[in-house]
Protein backbone atom coordinates (compact mmCIF):
# COMPACT_ATOMS: atom_id res chain seq x y z
CA UNK A 1 0.00 0.00 0.00
CA UNK A 2 2.83 2.41 0.81
CA UNK A 3 4.35 1.88 -2.62
CA UNK A 4 1.00 2.33 -4.38
CA UNK A 5 0.50 5.63 -2.54
CA UNK A 6 4.06 6.74 -3.22
CA UNK A 7 4.20 6.06 -6.96
CA UNK A 8 0.53 6.01 -8.02
CA UNK A 9 -1.96 8.65 -9.04
CA UNK A 10 -4.92 6.64 -7.76
CA UNK A 11 -5.54 3.43 -5.86
CA UNK A 12 -8.33 1.05 -6.79
CA UNK A 13 -9.78 -1.22 -4.12
CA UNK A 14 -11.36 -4.34 -5.61
CA UNK A 15 -13.65 -7.06 -4.29
CA UNK A 16 -12.81 -10.75 -4.42
CA UNK A 17 -13.54 -12.86 -7.47
CA UNK A 18 -15.12 -11.86 -9.69
CA UNK A 19 -13.41 -8.56 -9.10
CA UNK A 20 -15.35 -5.35 -9.16
CA UNK A 21 -14.28 -1.92 -8.04
CA UNK A 22 -15.22 -0.90 -4.51
CA UNK A 23 -13.63 2.53 -4.58
CA UNK A 24 -11.14 4.63 -6.53
CA UNK A 25 -9.04 6.90 -4.34
CA UNK A 26 -7.19 9.74 -6.08
CA UNK A 27 -3.69 10.24 -4.70
CA UNK A 28 -3.37 14.00 -4.63
CA UNK A 29 0.20 14.21 -3.36
CA UNK A 30 2.67 16.62 -4.97
CA UNK A 31 5.05 15.48 -7.70
CA UNK A 32 7.87 14.74 -7.59
CA UNK A 33 7.26 13.04 -4.26
CA UNK A 34 10.02 13.44 -1.73
CA UNK A 35 10.87 10.40 0.38
CA UNK A 36 9.75 12.17 3.52
CA UNK A 37 6.18 12.43 2.23
CA UNK A 38 5.55 8.94 3.64
CA UNK A 39 5.58 10.52 7.09
CA UNK A 40 3.20 13.37 6.22
CA UNK A 41 -0.25 13.58 7.79
CA UNK A 42 -1.94 13.51 4.37
CA UNK A 43 -0.07 10.37 3.26
CA UNK A 44 -0.93 8.63 6.53
CA UNK A 45 -4.59 9.70 6.25
CA UNK A 46 -4.82 8.25 2.73
CA UNK A 47 -3.19 5.03 3.93
CA UNK A 48 -5.62 4.76 6.86
CA UNK A 49 -8.64 5.43 4.61
CA UNK A 50 -7.62 2.77 2.09
CA UNK A 51 -6.68 0.24 4.79
CA UNK A 52 -10.11 0.62 6.40
CA UNK A 53 -11.80 0.16 3.02
CA UNK A 54 -9.80 -3.01 2.33
CA UNK A 55 -10.58 -4.39 5.79
CA UNK A 56 -14.29 -3.75 5.27
CA UNK A 57 -16.83 -3.41 8.03
CA UNK A 58 -16.09 -5.05 11.34
CA UNK A 59 -17.66 -8.50 11.58
CA UNK A 60 -20.80 -8.65 13.66
CA UNK A 61 -20.76 -10.63 16.87
CA UNK A 62 -22.88 -13.77 16.72
CA UNK A 63 -26.34 -13.43 18.25
CA UNK A 64 -26.75 -15.45 21.44
CA UNK A 65 -30.16 -16.82 22.12
CA UNK A 66 -31.55 -16.77 25.64
CA UNK A 67 -33.76 -19.73 24.89
CA UNK A 68 -33.00 -23.05 26.54
CA UNK A 69 -33.17 -26.09 24.33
Amino acid sequence: LDEALYIGDRVLVLTGRPASRVVSVPIDLPRPRPRGIRLSDHFLDLKRQISQTVAGPAPRAPQISNELT
